[in-house]
């Protein structure tokens, strides 16, 4: 062999172990067992593990089970101690504010008392009166004048000095026939030329739907073109929207012709009939009611809502005119819904004075435009005839003046009934709301709206 050869096979044999060193570093590098520790957030990846002093090597070992120290520069962040509140005790109260009404025999407000001279009472058990005040309408001074604003300008900031309750008169063309409200607006702009300028007043109608007419104001111009724009509304949910007395729907002993049988059905359909009309009657009123609620809720203090109407029955049930083999399914009481809406005005600090539109009632019976029958064309000659459609009369004068003393009862105000004189009984409302007392007593018990 040649000396060249020789040299080609030497390199040949040293150059094949030098290739597979790196394969074999590569190999072990992958091997679990022979992994290097992970790098830590101060250490990059090409970063060796340092190696410890040989004095740390001679240190003892700690016993099995014992965490290892973290390597040299690495910061570990340590639990820190449990955070401990001091005590806390809760709890919740209510501030309820209360308006007390005080008149005397007379009618007149009482104006000296003083938080000792009331007695709150909840759940049977005595109050602290923790809050008490007095309003009563005074003479303003200074004289306080209205803010002149350019043509085509207008504000909400109210244009009047806030020293009296709010009052506001609803007109119900829902409830009250033509007749009925050409009268209440007669002596309602009797009763706006003669109101002190001291109280603010709105105005409302209420027929399919509730209307504002006129904001809050003390001109009594403003209030009495308002009145006048009011105008009648013929309601489609009475019977007789002109004047509200009962008409003929048969004519003169046809029905007294019939089976018994079908006068059976037809005075079923027609108990049934009313008392749907009824029902859209009290839901439309109690969610005209209760918007007044909501609205009025973001002013302070009393408010007086002049509810003038002739309202609908507290209760509708079958009376003697009713024969025995009629099944009567339209029975109803209406004292749920009103107590609701009572309540929801109560908690707008909203007292209701309800007027009925009917001023002094008689009866029907005797009037010149009654046609001396009954709604099924029954003769009304006297004796027991007489004696049931008087009975049926006061009957419902009777329910609807109870529908009226329930809402007023509850939220505060009061009733006026059988008085022509409707402008005096707005007068007296707005009097008896102005001169209130507030109370306010911490309520700890748990309210639950439904």
């Amino acid at each position: 062999m040649t000396p060249l050869k020789w040299r080609q096979l030497l390199a040949i044999a040293v150059f094949f172990p030098c290739l597979a060193l790196p394969f074999s570093a590569d190999s072990r590098e992958q091997t679990p067992a022979d992994a290097a520790p992970a790098a830590s957030p101060q250490q990059t990846p090409t970063e060796k593990p340092i190696t410890p002093p040989p004095s740390a090597q001679a240190q003892p070992s700690a016993p099995p089970g014992t965490p290892k120290p973290p390597p040299a520069g690495v910061q570990v962040a340590r639990p820190g101690a449990a955070y401990e509140s001091a005590t806390v005790l809760r709890v919740t109260t209510r501030l309820v504010m209360l308006d007390v009404v005080a008149a005397d025999s007379h009618g007149h407000a009482v104006l000296d008392l003083e938080a000792k001279d009331f007695s709150v009472l909840e759940d049977g058990k005595s109050q602290k009166v923790r809050a008490f005040g007095f309003q009563h309408p005074v003479a303003e001074t200074p004289k306080f004048t209205k803010q002149s604003l350019p043509a085509n300008v207008f504000t909400n900031i109210p244009q009047f000095r806030l020293n009296s309750s709010l009052n506001v008169i609803l007109l119900d063309a829902l409830n009250t026939p033509l007749t009925s409200q050409s009268y209440v607006r007669q002596k309602m702009l009797h009763y706006i030329e003669t109101m002190s300028t001291d109280s603010p007043t709105a105005v409302y109608t209420l027929g399919q739907k509730l209307r504002m007419v006129q904001d809050f104001t003390t001109d009594p111009n403003i209030l009495k073109e308002a009145v006048k724009k009011a105008g009648g509304r013929a309601s489609a949910l009475l019977d007789n929207p002109v004047s509200g007395e009962e008409t003929e729907l048969y004519p003169p002993g046809f029905f007294d012709s019939l089976p018994d049988q079908a006068q059976a059905a037809l005075q079923s359909f027609e108990a049934e009939r009313t008392s749907f009309q009824t029902d859209l009657r009290v839901r439309y009123t109690m969610d005209a009611l209760q918007s007044i609620a909501h609205w009025l809720s973001g002013y302070q203090g009393r408010k007086n809502l002049i509810w003038i109407s002739e309202a609908f029955p507290l209760s509708i049930s079958p009376d003697a005119t009713v024969s025995s083999n009629t099944e009567f399914g339209a029975e109803r009481n209406y004292g749920d819904d009103i107590a609701k809406t009572a309540a929801m005005l109560t908690d707008s600090q909203i007292a209701i004075y309800p007027i009925d539109a009917r001023g002094l009632s008689t009866s029907g019976i005797f009037s010149a435009s009654s046609s001396g029958g009954d709604r099924f064309g029954h003769r009304i000659t006297g004796g027991p005839q007489l004696g049931n459609a008087l009975s049926l009369e006061s009957n419902n004068l009777t329910a609807t003046h109870g529908a009226m003393d329930l809402l007023a009862e509850r939220t505060g105000g009061k009733a006026y009934y059988n008085r022509n004189d409707l402008d005096k009984a707005v007068r007296d409302g707005v009097s008896d709301g102005s001169s209130y007392y507030m109370l306010g007593m911490a309520s700890s018990a748990r309210y639950r709206s439904k």
